[in-house]
């Protein structure tokens, strides 16, 4: 009898511990996860079934009930912080609009096709999804955005690219060519320079402007090429000319880095560059590239020669 009943307890201790607990300091956020259900839209896949994601109802959100979510609806629910979110790493879509978000890191969610952050306070942000396709970030406090990293709308699907209600200046479109986007300049009237990589992202977007007779924005490559950012003053490079290791001075909170070709082509991601000094170039070619950097005080570019 007793030699049944250490084994049960056995089975029941080593079994709990198993799971992995996720963490979401905000309050709301965490119940709005816990009130999704089989009944609601909060939590579905990507053909729409509805998920309920605390499935053994112990008040906690586990790393394997996650898994199948594709899609959140977290509208008006009152949340601050959306930390935690990079768990969902097979999420299409996030809404998350009419909150009290203040800065949104999403580089962890390649997947992304969808982010709809609208009617927030938001002053930064970031995502890195070369999926993304339809970008809804109007009615924020965002000077300045960095749609790089995806070309929303390819040529067959028509994208969404919201950025009216912005006091935006700086738009950073190094990598993304927005063809069918329906992008409207003239909704953001303080937008002056549209930094561009390559002559096509150049010339798409200046047709853009020209077929909406708009005359105010600079379409240039101008920020890999001036010193413009406090943090990009800041900021230095050593050894260069470089042969393998490439050291970063920086005191910007980094998030980022991606080094890009004098053409404009990405040759090195590395999203998750907190604290991160040091970049092995070895395997780049010889030549001149460019450093983006993506920190929380904004983005900024450095250049680098490689021997």
């Amino acid at each position: 009898m007793k030699k049944g009943y250490f084994l049960v307890a056995a089975v029941l201790f080593f079994g709990s511990g198993t799971a992995q607990i996720l963490n979401f300091p905000d309050a709301n956020f965490k119940a709005k996860l816990l009130a999704s259900s089989t009944s609601n839209n909060i939590a579905t896949t990507y053909i729409g079934t509805k998920i309920k994601i605390d499935a053994n109802n112990n008040g906690e959100i586990e790393a394997s009930e996650i898994t199948g979510v594709n899609r959140l609806e977290l509208d008006n629910a009152g949340i601050a912080s959306l930390e935690g979110i990079a768990a969902f790493t097979n999420l299409y879509e996030l809404h998350c609009a009419h909150n009290q978000l203040v800065s949104l890191d999403l580089n962890s969610l390649h997947r992304l096709m969808l982010l709809d952050c609208s009617f927030n306070q938001l002053t930064t942000v970031v995502y890195d999804s070369p999926e993304m396709t339809n970008l809804l970030v109007n009615d924020n406090q965002l000077t300045s955005l960095d749609i790089s990293a995806s070309p929303l709308g390819y040529q067959d699907i028509m994208g969404y690219f919201y950025i009216v209600n912005n006091p935006i200046t700086q738009l950073y479109a190094l990598n993304a060519l927005p063809y069918q986007a329906d992008t409207d300049f003239r909704l953001a009237p303080s937008l002056t320079n549209l930094c561009c990589a390559t002559q096509a992202n150049m010339d798409w977007f200046q047709f853009l402007a020209d077929l909406q007779n708009v005359t105010t924005i600079a379409i240039d490559n101008s920020c890999l090429l001036q010193v413009e950012t406090p943090s990009q003053k800041s900021s230095s490079l050593s050894p260069n000319p470089v042969n393998t290791m490439l050291t970063i001075d920086t005191a910007a909170d980094v998030i980022s880095y991606r080094i890009y070709t004098m053409l404009g082509q990405s040759v090195l991601e590395i999203p998750k560059a907190q604290h991160l000094k040091t970049i092995d170039v070895s395997g780049l070619k010889t030549g001149s590239y460019f450093l983006k950097v993506e920190a929380r005080q904004g983005t900024f570019t450095l250049r680098f020669v490689k021997r």
